[in-house]
């Protein structure tokens, strides 16, 4: 006998369901061929998907790009006190985060939902021009040294642009 000992969490919508969290669960779920699983359900209307789903993932180390997508959607309709209240964050944090979802190109938030890149390469990525973010994005597994070597590119305040660039 096989159970979970977490349940998944379900938002009533449109006479179906979504899936807030635990969609690994039901994959492994439907693997092994179980035809029902714990969850739990909140009624259509009552709670944000987006606030559900960055909830859940506040209990997870290492979730950085499911939490920048729901903080990108609830930024559409709540203040910054309704999601630090919410989801129990910081002014701090989520001006953290915001400052990240401002800075990543969407190439390298696909890359870390890919799994292709880490979030800390990420955040040393979000302070790199928006080129050189795109250029980082096309390759298949980006690493730091990777970051490191186009921030060496970059012109410093005591080295002038112009002094960089070959004639």
């Amino acid at each position: 006998r096989i159970h979970f000992m977490q349940s998944i969490g379900l938002l009533e919508k449109d006479g179906g369901y979504i899936v807030c969290w635990g969609r690994r669960r039901i994959k492994a779920a439907r693997i092994v061929g179980m035809i029902s699983i714990p969850a739990k359900i909140f009624s259509q209307g009552s709670i944000s998907p987006a606030i559900l789903t960055l909830i859940e993932n506040r209990h997870r180390s290492d979730n950085l790009p499911a939490q920048l997508d729901a903080i990108a959607t609830l930024r559409l309709s709540a203040t910054p006190e309704e999601i630090c209240t919410a989801v129990g964050i910081t002014h701090q944090e989520l001006n953290q985060a915001v400052k990240m979802l401002d800075a990543l190109v969407p190439e390298l938030r696909d890359a870390m939902r890919d799994g292709r890149i880490k979030a800390t390469t990420a955040k040393q990525a979000a302070k790199l021009p928006i080129e050189q973010q795109r250029q980082l994005a096309e390759q298949e597994n980006i690493k730091s040294r990777d970051v490191a070597v186009l921030q060496r590119q970059q012109p410093t305040e005591e080295q002038p642009a112009s002094l960089l660039q070959p004639e």
